[in-house]
């Protein structure tokens, strides 16, 4: 009967709502089928961890500190606008920040996010109040719960508390003074900053870079590192 029907559509779309509702729970799921980046060749796909991300995530865990010195094309810039995309939708008190050595860049990476954040399911895509100044602001999860959180895009992050910061492109940030005194100290003792950069010659940043290999086979590095 029609009843019959109906009823049969009613449990067989709440058995989908609860599988849903139980992937959702897992970070890795999320990263695998909610959002979309654009492929090498132009076309809009869904993002799935390349080898070098995922083993990128299993080393860098635990540890507040790190540095990424890496050849081009591995997307770890990508990786880490994603996974700040997923927090801030998914978990209050998650703001980030990815800081751009350059203007272009900086638009190149807020595509990124803007374009993740665009093609996400409508059904699971949190409020925004706003998306202007390359930054997104996150009132509320896809079931109503308060996020308040802000994603950042920028060249300079200042006067504010963000728990994740990524630098692209360090080595090439010509005023690494205003990086430590502004942006850095914008992320707490119990926040993780992570430096991401191709090379770039002998600089400060390679002096930092050295001064943490030191630390670590001297085994000084600790979870605060």
């Amino acid at each position: 009967t029609a009843a019959q029907k109906s009823g049969r559509r009613q449990r067989k779309k709440w058995r989908l709502k609860t599988m849903l509702s139980q992937k959702l729970k897992s970070k890795w799921w999320r990263l695998n089928h909610l959002y979309k980046i654009k492929s090498k060749q132009g076309k809009i796909i869904f993002f799935h961890p390349n080898a070098m991300q995922k083993k990128h995530r299993v080393e860098s865990h635990g540890y507040r500190y790190g540095y990424l010195v890496k050849p081009r094309q591995f997307g770890f810039t990508t990786d880490y606008a994603i996974d700040m995309l997923d927090n801030a939708s998914f978990y209050p008190g998650a703001s980030s920040g990815i800081i751009a050595h350059d203007r272009e860049t900086l638009s190149k990476i807020f595509a990124i996010v803007k374009r993740a954040y665009e093609n996400m399911p409508a059904e699971f895509k949190p409020v925004a109040k706003y998306d202007t100044r390359n930054e997104y602001k996150f009132v509320k999860r896809y079931d109503g719960l308060p996020l308040d959180n802000e994603l950042y895009v920028a060249l300079k992050i200042r006067g504010t508390t963000i728990p994740r910061l990524h630098i692209s492109e360090a080595a090439f940030i010509e005023d690494r003074d205003e990086l430590k005194m502004g942006a850095k100290q914008a992320v707490p003792k119990t926040g993780r900053i992570t430096e991401e950069t191709t090379g770039n010659g002998m600089n400060e940043f390679y002096d930092d870079v050295m001064a943490a290999l030191e630390k670590e086979k001297s085994n000084k590095m600790g979870p605060q590192d």
